[in-house]
Parts: C-alpha cells; structure tokens; sequence
C-alpha cells in the first residue's frame, strides 16, 4: 500500500500546473529558502486533503447505505473522467506558460480538484483497511509529491518538453487506466 501512495504522490502533481511550475521556477531563480518553506507548505497542504478526505472516507464507512451510493457514484466519476480524457484532444498550451509565486501559493491552499481525487482514490483503493495505515500512507504520498516536484526542480524544461510531445498519450494511459478501475469496480459491486 505504501508503494501505491507514492505512486499517488507523484502522479497527483505529474502534469504541469501552477504549483510545479512555480516551484521549479523558484528552484531555476535559485531562491532556495523561498522553495523549501513552498515545498514544506505543499507537503502539508496535501497531507491534509488527503487525510482529511481519507478519514471522511472512513467515517461514511459506518453508513453503509450513504457509503454504497459513494462508491457508485465515484466509480462512474472515475468513468466518465477517462472517457473525458480520452476524447479530450486539446492540448492547453497555458498551463505550460509562466506562473508566478502567488498563484503558485493560491493553488496549493486552495486546491479544488484534491478533494474529488481523493475522494475517488480512497473509495477505489481503499488505503485505510485499519487506522494503523493512516499515517504511514500520509507519509508516502508526501514522499511521492516531494519526489515529482523535485522531478520538476531537476529535469524542469525535460519534463515539460517530453510531457508536451507526449501528453495525448500520457493522458489516454490513465484515461484506460480509469475506466478499467471505474467499470471494474462496479462490476465488483453488482456481482
């Protein structure tokens, strides 16, 4: 499971956006102690999205019929967010342009899509079978995060240059990916 939450970590913050971005600019600018208090409040801020929603998660679990209609309903989520990826063929050429140190600060206080993701992940691969898990799994997600954004700090114009060669591809992987997890998942409940 902990391999799975690293693996989360990362992908969460993969694709270019005002967060790595600016990180990776911080990192280029050489404003060191800039980008080690953004690094740290990025870790924190994920950590508690992730916890949060994840214990939200485990308290619908005592409501079995609300929790059922959860899990339905974030399968076909899950769905019908692959099947939007899949046909989605625009590529957003703004998310690769510069960002500056204040967006980057209001996407990670205020990150809208995290919640919804961890909803969808933690009804999916339900990380939190026993509370004794909690913790370790915070910690690898947080380890998978810091690895990506120093993905980004090290090999900055590498990865933006293969992802944007690259990114109807990347994107139609995990577009399978969840549809095959979302079907799948139903399947698991209506049998």
């Amino acid at each position: 499971m902990m391999l799975t939450a690293l693996f989360i970590g990362f992908y969460g913050y993969l694709f270019p956006g005002n967060i790595n971005l600016m990180v990776m600019d911080l990192y280029r600018s050489r404003r060191y102690v800039a980008l080690l208090w953004v690094l740290l409040l990025i870790l924190v801020f994920e950590s508690l999205y992730c916890g949060g929603t994840l214990l939200f998660i485990e308290a619908l679990k005592k409501h079995q019929s609300t929790f059922s209609v959860f899990q339905v309903v974030s399968f076909i989520l899950l769905i019908v967010m692959g099947v939007w990826v899949l046909f989605d063929n625009k590529k957003e050429e703004q998310k690769f342009s510069k960002n500056t140190l204040k967006r980057g600060l209001i996407s990670i206080v205020f990150h809208p899509q995290q919640i919804p993701f961890w909803m969808v992940i933690g009804i999916a691969i339900n990380p939190l079978s026993n509370y004794t898990q909690f913790i370790p799994f915070l910690f690898f997600n947080a380890l998978g995060t810091l690895l990506v954004m120093l993905t980004y700090m090290i090999l900055g114009n590498q990865v933006l240059n293969f992802l944007k060669l690259n990114i109807i591809q990347v994107a139609r992987m995990f577009a399978f990916v969840y549809i095959a997890i979302g079907t799948f998942s139903i399947l698991k409940i209506l049998v």
